[in-house]
């Protein structure tokens, strides 16, 4: 029975790979600290068996980060909107977004697909990391016109247990959509 990995990013000597041949969870990121090469993983195919991604990394050598955008659909591509309406609280405070089931642990920065509608001019969707204090770091999206749909792609910093922030400035919206496309780890 092979080894099973189920969280964030492996890094190891491609002979090692090789030896374990492990099982990668869904989006879990193998790297060949060898040969800079990766692999991500499905929950089901042994490493011997996984096609390397067509994406690189890099680990810095000072640190040891591992930097990378991995797109879903290199892992595990949506099939539907992950959040809609009825998942936001739309009082005006911060609320605590969990992104722990769809991003992997490990991950810095999560991009987001959202559109939003509403019956009023300017109001306000907010995004940003957890316990994120000023109002210069924060991802904003604002209504242009009546009930006409707005699409953004939208980059958020997470915090280490992939939980992200949301504040709507109206108490009433006509939708909302959004879209995990990727995150960087």
């Amino acid at each position: 029975m092979a080894i099973e990995i189920f969280n964030g990013a492996e890094f190891f000597h491609s002979n090692v790979w090789m030896q374990t041949n492990p099982v990668l969870g869904p989006a879990v990121i193998g790297y060949e600290t060898d040969t800079g090469r990766i692999k991500v993983g499905d929950g089901i195919i042994v490493w011997n068996l996984l096609p390397y991604s067509l994406i690189n990394g890099s680990v810095s050598p000072s640190n040891g980060t591992f930097d990378i955008f991995i797109s879903r659909t290199f892992a595990v591509p949506p099939t539907a909107d992950d959040f809609t309406l009825p998942n936001f609280i739309t009082d005006g405070q911060w609320h605590d977004l969990n992104l722990s089931t769809i991003v992997p642990t490990g991950a810095k920065a999560v991009l987001f697909l959202i559109c939003i509608t509403d019956n009023v001019v300017g109001s306000v969707m907010r995004l940003r990391k957890k316990g994120q204090a000023d109002e210069y770091n924060i991802a904003l999206m604002r209504t242009q016109a009546i009930n006409i749909p707005i699409d953004s792609c939208e980059l958020v910093e997470c915090d280490v247990n992939r939980i992200i922030q949301y504040n709507f400035s109206n108490t009433v919206w006509t939708a909302v959509d959004m879209v995990v496309r990727g995150w960087w780890m």
